[in-house]
């Protein structure tokens, strides 16, 4: 009886780990979202809550967030508070900055942060920029607008390649034999 105890205790403290990554992966699948390979589990969670909160606070839409992933997860990566890089969103959202602007503004964050800036400093220097280049009507349009355009494009490169892959993978069909 006790033996089976045992077994029984060892077995639900086994599962429960995996439990909760099968769950994590879920909640990451559910999203359209894929894990960052690169990213601890732990990390991975901070960049899905981050996007979480983004599209909450409605700073980004699900097609920007999409495009700023790969910009979040540096950020996570290099130990930014998540609390910086969403007030960021806030106050460059309260700028009109959006999209591709965004994603330059979270670039600039990392950028201060590989030269030691705190995740503090460089949210407001890069918010800085923004607002500055809000009132000024410099760059930020010119700058976004070659952003967008470049990941457009990026985007359907991307898509002729899977389609290329797609009707490889196909078995042939209609193909020489």
């Amino acid at each position: 009886m006790t033996r089976t105890l045992y077994l029984c205790l060892a077995a639900a403290l086994l599962a429960s780990p995996l439990r909760v990554a099968a769950q994590d992966q879920d909640r990451t699948q559910d999203r359209g979202t894929t894990p960052q390979h690169d990213l601890s589990p732990d990390q991975d969670r901070t960049r899905l809550q981050i996007r979480d909160h983004l599209l909450a606070d409605k700073s980004a839409t699900e097609k920007d967030l999409t495009a700023l992933d790969s910009e979040i997860s540096s950020y996570v990566k290099a130990k930014g508070d998540p609390k910086e890089i969403r007030t960021a969103a806030r106050e460059s959202a309260g700028t009109g900055c959006k999209g591709a602007c965004l994603k330059e503004t979270f670039r600039a964050m990392n950028t201060e942060m590989s030269r030691g800036a705190t995740s503090v400093q460089a949210r407001e220097r890069a918010v800085a920029s923004v607002r500055e280049q809000a009132r000024t009507g410099s760059g930020s349009s010119e700058a976004g607008k070659k952003t967008e355009a470049r990941e457009q494009e990026r985007d359907r490169s991307r898509d002729r390649t899977q389609e290329r892959t797609q009707s490889h993978e196909g078995g042939g069909k209609g193909g020489p034999k």
